[in-house]
């Protein structure tokens, strides 16, 4: 870390302590402060090089972490104020600021919920260098916070190594984390994590492995439709439709949106199997309450069936079917027939 990065960097720490100080006005010092780190992330943002696998910030529950080079830019920006805690980070990544410095850093931070971010922030760094043991070593220093009742975050830490085991189809080190995770709190996050983990192994270790790795109490049956998404998405609609047939875990479940799924991939390869009117049928059978997020189940896989559909009267009849005029414009508003190109 240069002289000037480190200088910067301190003044972030300060301007986060005089922030939380309300026993005085310090509003003056904090703009001094403000443009002297602004004037090193300039520099930075000048000569750096940096792509878009260098990234700030704590991961959402899908991994997505912003781009160091975004954040720069959005700080630069004359028509906002932006936060201390981005401009620290972005040093820390611009400056290539060792973790051990960055931890010294975030430990002089006063306030638990900064520290947090920051320390969130080396945790994400180091699990992404691949040194997991470090990185579980920084989950602890995470502090708890006091908002109407003490809580303890080291659990968002180890959910960053939790993920880093899922995309790997690492189901050892999966289940090895897992007590530190607290599945019971925010279990949006816990859900992605688990559809990630069946998901990596399914594709690594195929579909089998996956479809046995769901009975771990972890994971569960709920889990079971992530290890068919690689048969969706690669068409083998004979092998999907003799899994749903045979594995007892799957009966009195609806799998007829994975088969239709299959069957759009291979139509729109050119070698649909001849099954378009049985779907046609059940499909026709589905209840029309039932509801995939806020679109109905029924209306969509019509509409997906209509846009493979093998002649322009089927088309037809799948758009007559759409119950919803917004899905109806949605799928069969353009010329027919429409061919999506998918990779062999």
């Amino acid at each position: 870390m240069n002289d000037n990065v480190r200088t910067a960097a301190e003044q972030c720490v300060l301007a986060l302590n005089l922030r939380d100080d309300g026993a005085a006005d310090h509003g003056a010092e904090l703009e001094r402060l403000r443009l002297s780190v602004l004037a090193v992330i300039r520099d930075l943002l000048a000569r750096s090089r940096m792509g878009e696998e260098h990234c700030i910030g704590a991961a959402s529950r899908n991994g997505y972490r912003t781009p160091w080079k975004q954040a720069a830019r959005w700080i630069m920006r004359e028509d906002r104020s932006p936060s201390w805690i981005d401009c620290l980070l972005t040093l820390f990544v611009g400056g290539e600021v060792p973790s051990d410095e960055m931890m010294s850093l975030a430990g002089q931070v006063e306030d638990a919920i900064s520290h947090n971010h920051i320390v969130l922030h080396v945790v994400e760094d180091t699990v992404a260098r691949g040194n997991i043991d470090l990185a579980a070593e920084y989950c602890e220093r995470l502090r708890p916070t006091h908002i109407f009742k003490r809580k303890d975050n080291r659990y968002k830490g180890y959910r960053a190594i939790l993920r880093y085991h899922a995309a790997r189809g690492d189901a050892d080190g999966f289940f090895g984390i897992w007590p530190k995770c607290s599945a019971s709190v925010d279990r949006h996050e816990i859900a992605e994590a688990r559809r990630m983990l069946v998901l990596a192994v399914s594709r690594t270790k195929g579909v089998e492995a996956a479809l046995d790795l769901c009975r771990a109490r972890q994971l569960g049956d709920g889990c079971l439709w992530f290890a068919l998404e690689p048969l969706m998405e690669g068409g083998e609609y004979e092998k999907l439709g003799a899994i749903l047939e045979t594995d007892s875990r799957f009966q009195g479940k609806d799998g007829l949106p994975s088969l239709v799924g299959a069957y759009v991939v291979r139509a729109r390869r050119g070698d649909a199997p001849p099954t378009f009117e049985e779907l046609f049928d059940r499909v026709s059978t589905i209840d029309w309450h039932v509801k995939d997020g806020i679109v109905r189940r029924r209306d969509r896989l019509f509409g997906e069936l209509g846009d493979v559909a093998p002649s322009a009267e089927w088309r037809r009849r799948c758009k007559k079917s759409v119950i919803s005029p917004r899905t109806r414009k949605e799928y069969f508003c353009g010329d027919y027939p429409r061919r999506v190109p998918v990779e062999r």
